[in-house]
Order: C-alpha cells, then sequence, then structure tokens
C-alpha cells in the first residue's frame, strides 16, 4: 500500500480516499507519526532516506517505509546535485591549495 499507492493490489481492502478535496494529496497515504513537525523533524536529520536490497525507503527512527518505484528518478537526480555540488567544493579546495 505505501510502496504502490492506489496501484497496489491490497488497495481495494482499504478504506483510503484518494481523491481528497485537496489536489496535492491525492493518490497518496498520511500517516500521522511524526513526534514534531515536520520542518522541525527534516531539520534534525530524523528523516533518512537509504537504499538497501535494490530498493529506496524513508526511515524515521525504528519505522522504515518503502518509496515508491516511480519516484526513485527525484531521489537520484537530487543525489546527483549534491554530488556535483559536493566535487566542485573539492576541486576548489584543492585548486587553492596550488
Amino acid at each position: 500500500m505505501l510502496e504502490n499507492g492506489p496501484s497496489s493490489l491490497y488497495a481495494p481492502y482499504f478504506d483510503i480516499d484518494w481523491r481528497p478535496l485537496k489536489a496535492d494529496l491525492h493518490d497518496k497515504v498520511l500517516l500521522p507519526i511524526l513526534g514534531d513537525q515536520y520542518g522541525r523533524v527534516l531539520e534534525r536529520g530524523e528523516l533518512r532516506v537509504r537504499f538497501d536490497g535494490g530498493s529506496f525507503s524513508l526511515t524515521y527512527f525504528d519505522h522504515v517505509f518503502p518509496i515508491a518505484p516511480g519516484t526513485y528518478r527525484y531521489i537520484l537526480e537530487l543525489a546527483l546535485e549534491n554530488l556535483a555540488e559536493f566535487r566542485k567544493k573539492i576541486f576548489m579546495r584543492n585548486f587553492r591549495a596550488f
């Protein structure tokens, strides 16, 4: 359910409103598990993306949530951007050393 949303084989067995009034929430499941406001949890680094066993997941302390395979592209794009910035900083630091 969490990984594939309404496309899950098990979706019909749950009473989930896949089309709520707020369009941003279409095809999403909200889980009230955070111990604080989202922004604060994010700033403290309590949400982590992991890659293990061929798939991505989001962890929050002991909770592990699968990430939809269709969104892996966005994760990888962000990782590539971060890697490019990191490489640029390393290059500039090494360049200044000469």
